[in-house]
Protein backbone atom coordinates (compact mmCIF):
# COMPACT_ATOMS: atom_id res chain seq x y z
CA UNK A 1 0.00 0.00 0.00
CA UNK A 2 2.85 2.03 0.31
CA UNK A 3 3.08 3.10 -3.54
CA UNK A 4 -0.43 4.28 -3.23
CA UNK A 5 0.29 7.01 -0.43
CA UNK A 6 -1.09 10.09 -0.33
CA UNK A 7 -3.67 9.00 -3.24
CA UNK A 8 -6.17 12.01 -1.87
CA UNK A 9 -4.20 14.61 -1.36
CA UNK A 10 -3.55 14.11 -5.05
CA UNK A 11 -6.88 13.71 -6.00
CA UNK A 12 -8.00 17.09 -4.05
CA UNK A 13 -5.30 18.95 -5.68
CA UNK A 14 -6.51 17.31 -9.41
CA UNK A 15 -10.05 18.36 -8.61
CA UNK A 16 -8.77 21.33 -7.39
CA UNK A 17 -6.93 22.22 -10.64
CA UNK A 18 -9.78 20.76 -12.63
CA UNK A 19 -13.15 21.97 -11.28
CA UNK A 20 -13.65 24.61 -13.43
CA UNK A 21 -13.25 21.87 -16.25
CA UNK A 22 -15.52 19.63 -14.78
CA UNK A 23 -18.03 22.25 -13.81
CA UNK A 24 -18.16 23.60 -17.86
CA UNK A 25 -18.87 20.16 -18.90
CA UNK A 26 -21.03 18.81 -16.99
CA UNK A 27 -23.26 21.98 -17.15
CA UNK A 28 -23.14 21.57 -21.04
CA UNK A 29 -23.69 17.65 -21.13
CA UNK A 30 -25.59 16.68 -18.56
CA UNK A 31 -27.67 20.17 -17.94
CA UNK A 32 -28.07 20.00 -22.15
CA UNK A 33 -28.93 16.65 -21.90
CA UNK A 34 -31.79 16.96 -19.13
CA UNK A 35 -33.35 20.20 -21.37
CA UNK A 36 -33.33 18.16 -24.01
CA UNK A 37 -35.33 15.08 -22.19
CA UNK A 38 -38.07 17.61 -21.15
CA UNK A 39 -38.60 19.17 -24.47
CA UNK A 40 -38.78 15.85 -26.02
CA UNK A 41 -42.66 15.42 -25.30
CA UNK A 42 -42.85 18.51 -27.65
CA UNK A 43 -41.30 16.84 -30.60
CA UNK A 44 -42.15 13.53 -31.16
CA UNK A 45 -45.07 13.00 -28.81
CA UNK A 46 -47.96 11.97 -30.96
CA UNK A 47 -47.86 8.88 -32.33
CA UNK A 48 -47.31 9.84 -35.87
CA UNK A 49 -44.76 11.94 -35.29
CA UNK A 50 -43.20 8.92 -33.56
CA UNK A 51 -43.82 6.61 -36.32
CA UNK A 52 -42.75 9.08 -38.83
CA UNK A 53 -39.13 9.75 -36.70
CA UNK A 54 -39.40 5.72 -36.20
CA UNK A 55 -39.32 4.90 -39.98
CA UNK A 56 -36.40 7.48 -40.71
CA UNK A 57 -34.20 5.51 -37.88
CA UNK A 58 -34.84 2.43 -39.09
CA UNK A 59 -32.78 3.20 -42.29
CA UNK A 60 -29.36 2.16 -42.58
CA UNK A 61 -28.06 5.34 -42.31
CA UNK A 62 -29.67 6.15 -39.55
CA UNK A 63 -28.88 2.72 -38.51
CA UNK A 64 -25.05 2.89 -38.56
CA UNK A 65 -25.10 6.65 -36.60
CA UNK A 66 -27.51 5.64 -33.93
CA UNK A 67 -27.64 1.75 -33.53
CA UNK A 68 -30.73 -0.23 -34.47
CA UNK A 69 -34.42 0.50 -33.87
CA UNK A 70 -35.75 -3.21 -33.08
CA UNK A 71 -39.32 -2.61 -30.54
CA UNK A 72 -42.41 -2.32 -32.72
CA UNK A 73 -43.94 -0.55 -29.26
CA UNK A 74 -42.85 3.06 -29.49
CA UNK A 75 -43.24 5.59 -26.94
CA UNK A 76 -41.35 9.09 -26.46
CA UNK A 77 -38.95 7.86 -24.15
CA UNK A 78 -37.88 4.99 -26.46
CA UNK A 79 -37.28 7.56 -29.88
CA UNK A 80 -35.32 9.61 -26.83
CA UNK A 81 -33.22 6.87 -26.26
CA UNK A 82 -32.66 5.79 -29.53
CA UNK A 83 -31.36 9.07 -30.81
CA UNK A 84 -29.67 10.66 -27.47
CA UNK A 85 -27.65 7.08 -26.39
CA UNK A 86 -24.47 7.05 -28.90
CA UNK A 87 -24.36 11.04 -29.99
CA UNK A 88 -23.83 11.32 -26.01
CA UNK A 89 -21.79 8.52 -25.19
CA UNK A 90 -19.37 10.35 -28.23
CA UNK A 91 -19.34 13.33 -26.14
CA UNK A 92 -18.38 11.47 -22.64
CA UNK A 93 -15.75 9.84 -23.80
CA UNK A 94 -14.43 13.29 -25.46
CA UNK A 95 -15.12 14.13 -22.33
CA UNK A 96 -13.11 11.59 -20.24
CA UNK A 97 -9.69 11.72 -22.87
CA UNK A 98 -9.53 15.59 -22.22
CA UNK A 99 -9.74 14.89 -18.46
CA UNK A 100 -7.57 11.81 -18.41
CA UNK A 101 -4.64 13.01 -20.79
CA UNK A 102 -4.44 16.44 -18.88
CA UNK A 103 -4.45 14.07 -15.20
CA UNK A 104 -1.56 12.34 -16.23
CA UNK A 105 0.67 13.02 -19.07
CA UNK A 106 -0.29 16.79 -18.96
CA UNK A 107 1.10 16.90 -14.91
CA UNK A 108 4.22 14.91 -16.38
CA UNK A 109 4.73 17.12 -18.89
CA UNK A 110 5.19 20.21 -16.59
CA UNK A 111 6.99 18.73 -14.16
CA UNK A 112 5.09 18.83 -11.39
CA UNK A 113 4.57 14.60 -11.23
CA UNK A 114 8.61 14.54 -10.86
CA UNK A 115 8.66 17.05 -8.02
CA UNK A 116 5.85 15.44 -6.61
CA UNK A 117 7.35 12.04 -6.44
CA UNK A 118 10.88 13.50 -5.79
CA UNK A 119 10.46 15.88 -2.87
CA UNK A 120 7.64 14.34 -1.36
CA UNK A 121 6.76 11.09 1.03
CA UNK A 122 4.02 10.03 -2.02
CA UNK A 123 3.51 6.86 -3.43
CA UNK A 124 4.58 5.89 -7.20
CA UNK A 125 1.44 4.79 -8.25
CA UNK A 126 -0.71 7.74 -6.28
CA UNK A 127 -0.70 10.10 -9.67
CA UNK A 128 -2.06 7.62 -11.53
CA UNK A 129 -4.66 6.66 -9.22
CA UNK A 130 -5.64 10.16 -8.39
CA UNK A 131 -6.47 10.53 -12.17
CA UNK A 132 -8.01 7.48 -12.27
CA UNK A 133 -10.18 8.47 -9.49
CA UNK A 134 -11.23 11.98 -10.62
CA UNK A 135 -12.79 11.08 -13.59
CA UNK A 136 -14.71 8.10 -11.51
CA UNK A 137 -15.93 11.42 -9.69
CA UNK A 138 -16.73 13.20 -12.56
CA UNK A 139 -18.72 10.21 -14.05
CA UNK A 140 -20.14 9.79 -11.17
CA UNK A 141 -21.72 13.74 -10.95
CA UNK A 142 -22.54 13.53 -14.23
CA UNK A 143 -24.66 10.00 -13.83
CA UNK A 144 -26.46 11.41 -10.49
CA UNK A 145 -27.66 15.01 -12.30
CA UNK A 146 -28.57 12.99 -15.43
CA UNK A 147 -30.61 10.61 -13.33
CA UNK A 148 -32.18 13.03 -11.37
CA UNK A 149 -33.02 15.51 -14.54
CA UNK A 150 -34.49 12.36 -16.63
CA UNK A 151 -36.51 11.55 -13.15
CA UNK A 152 -37.58 15.39 -13.21
CA UNK A 153 -38.72 15.78 -17.30
CA UNK A 154 -40.56 12.81 -16.54
CA UNK A 155 -41.03 11.85 -20.36
CA UNK A 156 -43.74 9.58 -21.59
CA UNK A 157 -42.73 6.10 -21.21
CA UNK A 158 -39.76 6.86 -19.08
CA UNK A 159 -39.35 4.88 -15.69
CA UNK A 160 -37.13 5.19 -12.58
CA UNK A 161 -35.53 2.06 -14.08
CA UNK A 162 -34.58 2.77 -17.57
CA UNK A 163 -33.33 6.74 -16.44
CA UNK A 164 -31.18 5.71 -13.95
CA UNK A 165 -29.81 2.85 -16.30
CA UNK A 166 -29.85 5.78 -19.25
CA UNK A 167 -27.51 7.94 -16.66
CA UNK A 168 -25.00 5.12 -15.47
CA UNK A 169 -24.38 3.71 -18.82
CA UNK A 170 -23.23 6.97 -20.31
CA UNK A 171 -21.32 7.83 -17.02
CA UNK A 172 -19.63 3.64 -17.39
CA UNK A 173 -18.77 4.31 -21.20
CA UNK A 174 -16.99 7.86 -20.40
CA UNK A 175 -15.05 6.17 -17.54
CA UNK A 176 -13.93 3.47 -19.52
CA UNK A 177 -12.81 4.87 -22.36
CA UNK A 178 -11.02 7.33 -19.88
CA UNK A 179 -9.27 4.58 -18.04
CA UNK A 180 -8.11 3.68 -21.35
CA UNK A 181 -6.87 6.91 -22.15
CA UNK A 182 -4.32 6.01 -19.43
CA UNK A 183 -3.22 3.22 -20.71
CA UNK A 184 -2.10 5.61 -24.01
CA UNK A 185 -0.53 7.59 -21.46
CA UNK A 186 1.69 5.20 -20.64
CA UNK A 187 2.74 3.52 -23.79
CA UNK A 188 3.56 7.01 -25.77
CA UNK A 189 6.11 9.98 -24.85
CA UNK A 190 3.89 12.77 -24.80
CA UNK A 191 -0.06 14.44 -24.52
CA UNK A 192 -0.09 15.06 -28.43
CA UNK A 193 0.50 11.51 -29.50
CA UNK A 194 -1.67 10.61 -26.44
CA UNK A 195 -4.66 12.11 -28.34
CA UNK A 196 -3.98 11.21 -31.63
CA UNK A 197 -4.32 7.50 -30.20
CA UNK A 198 -6.80 8.09 -28.62
CA UNK A 199 -9.09 8.85 -30.99
CA UNK A 200 -7.78 6.49 -33.21
CA UNK A 201 -8.95 4.43 -31.13
CA UNK A 202 -11.81 5.53 -30.48
CA UNK A 203 -12.69 6.35 -34.24
CA UNK A 204 -11.50 2.20 -35.29
CA UNK A 205 -14.05 1.32 -32.73
CA UNK A 206 -17.17 3.88 -33.74
CA UNK A 207 -16.61 2.79 -37.44
CA UNK A 208 -16.88 -0.96 -36.43
CA UNK A 209 -19.56 0.13 -34.72
CA UNK A 210 -20.91 0.97 -37.67
CA UNK A 211 -20.89 -1.64 -39.76
CA UNK A 212 -21.42 -4.26 -37.38
CA UNK A 213 -25.01 -2.38 -36.69
CA UNK A 214 -25.78 -2.39 -40.60
CA UNK A 215 -24.79 -6.13 -40.98
CA UNK A 216 -24.88 -8.09 -37.79
CA UNK A 217 -25.82 -6.31 -34.55
CA UNK A 218 -24.93 -9.48 -32.60
CA UNK A 219 -21.25 -8.59 -33.24
CA UNK A 220 -21.58 -5.10 -32.04
CA UNK A 221 -21.20 -7.26 -28.05
CA UNK A 222 -17.54 -7.48 -29.20
CA UNK A 223 -17.10 -3.82 -28.79
CA UNK A 224 -17.09 -1.60 -26.06
CA UNK A 225 -18.75 1.78 -27.45
CA UNK A 226 -21.18 -1.14 -28.85
CA UNK A 227 -22.47 -1.95 -25.38
CA UNK A 228 -24.58 1.34 -24.70
CA UNK A 229 -26.53 -0.31 -27.42
CA UNK A 230 -27.62 -3.23 -25.80
CA UNK A 231 -28.78 -1.21 -22.56
CA UNK A 232 -31.98 -1.45 -24.40
CA UNK A 233 -32.68 1.50 -22.42
CA UNK A 234 -36.55 1.80 -21.83
CA UNK A 235 -37.38 -1.46 -23.14
CA UNK A 236 -35.54 -4.47 -21.35
CA UNK A 237 -33.33 -2.50 -19.10
CA UNK A 238 -30.97 -4.63 -19.36
CA UNK A 239 -27.67 -3.94 -16.98
CA UNK A 240 -25.17 -6.48 -18.17
CA UNK A 241 -23.52 -3.61 -20.41
CA UNK A 242 -22.99 -1.49 -17.02
CA UNK A 243 -21.18 -4.87 -15.76
CA UNK A 244 -19.45 -5.28 -18.88
CA UNK A 245 -17.73 -1.97 -18.45
CA UNK A 246 -17.37 -1.69 -15.11
CA UNK A 247 -15.23 -4.79 -15.31
CA UNK A 248 -13.52 -3.00 -18.72
CA UNK A 249 -12.91 -0.41 -16.33
CA UNK A 250 -11.12 -2.63 -13.60
CA UNK A 251 -8.82 -3.93 -16.20
CA UNK A 252 -8.09 -1.25 -17.69
CA UNK A 253 -6.71 0.42 -14.59
CA UNK A 254 -4.84 -2.63 -13.95
CA UNK A 255 -3.05 -2.58 -17.08
CA UNK A 256 -2.19 1.07 -16.63
CA UNK A 257 -0.95 0.55 -13.30
CA UNK A 258 1.46 -2.29 -14.29
CA UNK A 259 2.78 -0.31 -17.44
CA UNK A 260 3.34 2.97 -15.28
CA UNK A 261 5.63 0.73 -13.02
CA UNK A 262 7.67 0.12 -15.96
CA UNK A 263 8.38 3.48 -17.28
CA UNK A 264 10.36 6.06 -16.74
CA UNK A 265 8.52 9.23 -16.04
CA UNK A 266 7.78 11.98 -19.05
CA UNK A 267 8.94 8.73 -21.29
CA UNK A 268 6.79 6.05 -22.95
CA UNK A 269 6.89 2.34 -23.33
CA UNK A 270 6.85 2.52 -27.45
CA UNK A 271 10.17 4.31 -28.40
CA UNK A 272 9.66 7.36 -29.37
CA UNK A 273 11.35 6.66 -33.65
CA UNK A 274 14.45 8.94 -34.52
CA UNK A 275 13.17 11.66 -37.33
CA UNK A 276 14.96 12.49 -40.20
CA UNK A 277 18.24 14.91 -39.91
CA UNK A 278 17.29 17.60 -42.35
CA UNK A 279 13.90 18.04 -43.76
CA UNK A 280 13.02 20.43 -46.45
CA UNK A 281 9.46 20.92 -45.10
CA UNK A 282 10.07 22.32 -42.04
CA UNK A 283 11.05 25.42 -42.21
CA UNK A 284 9.00 27.89 -40.22
CA UNK A 285 6.23 28.12 -37.79
CA UNK A 286 3.10 27.30 -40.17
CA UNK A 287 4.79 24.13 -41.61
CA UNK A 288 6.17 22.74 -38.52
CA UNK A 289 2.25 23.29 -37.01
CA UNK A 290 0.75 21.44 -40.13
CA UNK A 291 3.38 18.69 -39.63
CA UNK A 292 2.22 18.64 -35.80
CA UNK A 293 -1.64 19.00 -36.52
CA UNK A 294 -1.95 16.87 -39.51
CA UNK A 295 -3.25 13.87 -37.72
CA UNK A 296 -5.60 15.52 -35.48
CA UNK A 297 -6.66 17.69 -38.24
CA UNK A 298 -7.36 14.57 -40.66
CA UNK A 299 -9.46 12.54 -37.87
CA UNK A 300 -11.67 15.82 -37.86
CA UNK A 301 -11.96 16.13 -41.37
CA UNK A 302 -13.09 12.35 -41.76
CA UNK A 303 -15.54 12.60 -38.63
CA UNK A 304 -17.31 16.04 -39.53
CA UNK A 305 -17.62 14.57 -43.57
CA UNK A 306 -19.34 11.21 -41.95
CA UNK A 307 -21.35 13.08 -39.62
CA UNK A 308 -22.86 15.30 -42.08
CA UNK A 309 -23.68 12.51 -44.69
CA UNK A 310 -25.36 10.86 -42.26
CA UNK A 311 -27.34 13.86 -41.17
CA UNK A 312 -27.69 15.02 -45.00
CA UNK A 313 -29.42 11.02 -45.77
CA UNK A 314 -32.40 11.37 -44.11
CA UNK A 315 -33.46 15.23 -45.50
CA UNK A 316 -35.91 13.74 -47.48
CA UNK A 317 -37.85 12.11 -44.89
CA UNK A 318 -37.58 14.68 -42.15
CA UNK A 319 -40.42 17.08 -43.87
CA UNK A 320 -42.96 14.12 -43.52
CA UNK A 321 -42.86 14.30 -39.37
CA UNK A 322 -46.01 16.55 -39.96
CA UNK A 323 -46.77 16.89 -43.46
CA UNK A 324 -47.94 12.86 -43.60
CA UNK A 325 -50.96 13.43 -41.39
CA UNK A 326 -54.55 13.44 -42.98
CA UNK A 327 -55.86 16.67 -41.41
CA UNK A 328 -53.04 18.96 -41.73
CA UNK A 329 -53.22 18.46 -45.28
CA UNK A 330 -56.47 18.60 -45.51
CA UNK A 331 -56.38 21.92 -43.24
CA UNK A 332 -53.61 23.95 -44.85
CA UNK A 333 -53.74 22.70 -48.71
CA UNK A 334 -51.18 21.59 -50.92
CA UNK A 335 -49.71 24.80 -51.19
CA UNK A 336 -49.19 25.11 -47.21
CA UNK A 337 -48.15 21.57 -47.51
CA UNK A 338 -44.91 22.54 -49.38
CA UNK A 339 -44.57 25.66 -47.26
CA UNK A 340 -44.43 23.77 -44.21
CA UNK A 341 -42.41 21.29 -46.13
CA UNK A 342 -39.89 23.76 -46.77
CA UNK A 343 -40.11 25.68 -43.37
CA UNK A 344 -38.87 22.42 -41.68
CA UNK A 345 -36.27 20.95 -43.97
CA UNK A 346 -34.53 24.68 -43.57
CA UNK A 347 -35.67 24.54 -39.87
CA UNK A 348 -33.34 21.10 -39.41
CA UNK A 349 -30.41 22.77 -41.59
CA UNK A 350 -30.64 25.34 -39.46
CA UNK A 351 -30.07 23.62 -36.40
CA UNK A 352 -27.32 21.47 -38.53
CA UNK A 353 -25.77 24.70 -38.99
CA UNK A 354 -25.26 25.55 -35.15
CA UNK A 355 -24.32 21.66 -34.45
CA UNK A 356 -21.40 21.84 -37.34
CA UNK A 357 -20.74 25.34 -36.40
CA UNK A 358 -19.80 25.28 -32.89
CA UNK A 359 -17.69 21.63 -33.59
CA UNK A 360 -15.63 23.93 -35.91
CA UNK A 361 -15.12 26.06 -33.93
CA UNK A 362 -14.27 24.03 -31.40
CA UNK A 363 -11.56 22.26 -33.59
CA UNK A 364 -10.21 26.04 -34.68
CA UNK A 365 -9.92 26.87 -30.72
CA UNK A 366 -8.23 23.90 -30.10
CA UNK A 367 -5.56 24.77 -32.71
CA UNK A 368 -5.21 28.22 -31.65
CA UNK A 369 -4.72 27.05 -28.11
CA UNK A 370 -1.74 25.12 -28.74
CA UNK A 371 0.46 28.75 -28.92
CA UNK A 372 -0.37 29.12 -25.31
CA UNK A 373 0.24 24.95 -24.56
CA UNK A 374 3.62 24.62 -26.56
CA UNK A 375 4.86 28.16 -24.86
CA UNK A 376 4.20 27.02 -21.41
CA UNK A 377 5.86 23.51 -22.16
CA UNK A 378 8.96 25.82 -23.98
CA UNK A 379 8.66 24.07 -27.09
CA UNK A 380 8.55 27.71 -28.75
CA UNK A 381 11.90 28.85 -27.50
CA UNK A 382 13.62 26.42 -30.08
CA UNK A 383 11.18 28.19 -32.93
CA UNK A 384 12.01 31.67 -31.30
CA UNK A 385 15.35 31.12 -31.83
CA UNK A 386 14.85 31.93 -35.43
CA UNK A 387 14.21 35.78 -37.03
CA UNK A 388 10.39 35.26 -36.46
CA UNK A 389 8.70 38.17 -35.05
CA UNK A 390 5.86 37.22 -32.51
CA UNK A 391 3.04 38.34 -34.73
CA UNK A 392 3.58 36.40 -37.36
CA UNK A 393 3.87 33.43 -34.52
CA UNK A 394 0.43 34.04 -33.08
CA UNK A 395 -0.91 34.63 -36.90
CA UNK A 396 0.11 31.49 -37.88
CA UNK A 397 -1.64 29.79 -35.51
CA UNK A 398 -4.90 31.88 -35.68
CA UNK A 399 -4.89 31.60 -39.63
CA UNK A 400 -4.18 27.85 -39.31
CA UNK A 401 -6.83 27.62 -36.55
CA UNK A 402 -9.69 29.63 -39.06
CA UNK A 403 -8.88 27.51 -41.92
CA UNK A 404 -9.56 24.12 -40.12
CA UNK A 405 -12.41 25.28 -39.19
CA UNK A 406 -13.79 26.44 -42.76
CA UNK A 407 -12.69 23.27 -44.19
CA UNK A 408 -14.65 21.49 -41.22
CA UNK A 409 -17.87 23.55 -41.82
CA UNK A 410 -17.29 23.03 -46.06
CA UNK A 411 -17.10 19.00 -45.05
CA UNK A 412 -19.91 18.49 -42.72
Amino acid sequence: MAQFTQTVALLKADLKRDWLKIGIWLVVLAGLFVAVAAKFEGIYGTPKQISTIATTLKGQAMVSLFGPLTTHSLNTAIIFASEMMVFWGIFMVIFNYSLAVGASRGQEESGLTEMVLGGHPVGRLAPITAAALELVVADGLFAVITGAGMMAANMPGSDMNGNWLFAVTLGAVGLSFGLIALIFSQLVADSHNVAIYNYAFFGITYLIRMMTDVSNPDYTWLLPFGWIEKAEIYTQNNWLPVGLLLFLEVVAFALAVVLNENRDIDAGIIQVRGGSRQSRFLRGPASLLFWNQKAISGFWIIGMAVLGSSYGSVFNSISKIVNESPVVQQVLGQAGMRKISETQLLSFVGILGVIFGVLAIVAGAMVINHLYTEERRGYLQLINTKPHSRNYLLATYVIYGLILAIVIGFVA
